[in-house]
């Protein structure tokens, strides 16, 4: 598979308010939505931010804590939480009442947060009618890892996610890959699948690269994915790249 990469690996994000831009899938998630979130605010686009599992204070500039029932449309970076402040997160159903009465923000929705896992067996799980954007995340930093560490029960993984290597079943390329593969698209409020987004974070745990470029020629040619993000979002300064299928140029 050739292909590229987008000029501003933000490209491929919505510029105008009332799209669900969701986010599933292991560890990276919050952070990959503050990078995402500062760059749209910069470009004078509102964001309003929302999370279904553990949702605690996120300590980002100028972002104002709002709970459902008591909505800030005037504020252009929100944090939207349970009602009454709860931390009990937003469901998907909720999040879809969000992007309607939040017509000018782009809404991110992040599944599973706080898992700090790299990759989830429940980023199957619904997601919201209304996402046009859908970002599913791995880091990087599991390749080559036992399973024991990864996941809370190794009974549930698929032989086809692990590969056996010195005596243990670790996540690998191949792996990475058939987990992409066992995702669902989930249904849209059109009926049609949301466009897909593979996001390969924590590069910078990562020393295999020729691993790295084969898995994304493989995301891209078997699992049909046109869109790869990948990089790096610690530190000051997120560093991300976007890679397209040439065909789609």
């Amino acid at each position: 598979m050739s292909f590229g990469f987008l000029e501003d690996w933000h490209g491929i994000l919505p510029r105008e308010g009332g799209h669900v831009v969701t986010l599933r899938g292991g560890d990276g998630k919050t952070a990959l939505i503050e990078a995402m979130s500062t760059v749209l605010v910069a470009a004078g686009v509102p964001v309003a931010v929302a999370r279904d599992g553990a949702d605690g204070p996120l300590a980002w500039p100028g972002l104002i804590r709002c709970p459902l029932d008591a909505l800030h449309f005037e504020h252009h970076l929100l944090h939207v939480v349970a009602a009454d402040g709860g931390t009990g997160g937003v469901t998907p159903e909720q999040a879809d009442e969000l992007g309607g009465a939040l017509p000018d923000h782009v809404l991110f929705y992040e599944i599973d947060s706080g898992t700090n896992r790299p990759a989830m067996i429940s980023a199957a799980g619904a997601l919201p009618k209304r996402t046009s954007l859908l970002i599913t995340v791995c880091g990087l930093d599991a390749i080559g890892q036992p399973a024991a560490t990864l996941f809370a029960d190794t009974d549930r993984i698929p032989n086809a996610w692990l590969t056996e290597m010195d005596g243990q079943r670790v996540w690998s390329w191949d792996g990475l890959v058939a987990w992409f593969a066992s995702l669902p698209d989930g249904s849209t409020a059109t009926g049609a699948p949301a466009p897909q987004v593979a996001a390969l974070l924590m590069m910078d745990e990562c020393l295999d690269s020729i691993g790295l470029f084969t898995c994304l020629g493989r995301l891209m040619d078997e699992h049909g994915l046109s869109l790869v993000m990948m990089g790096d979002t610690s530190g000051p300064a997120p560093r991300l790249r976007t890679a397209f299928t040439e065909a789609d140029r």
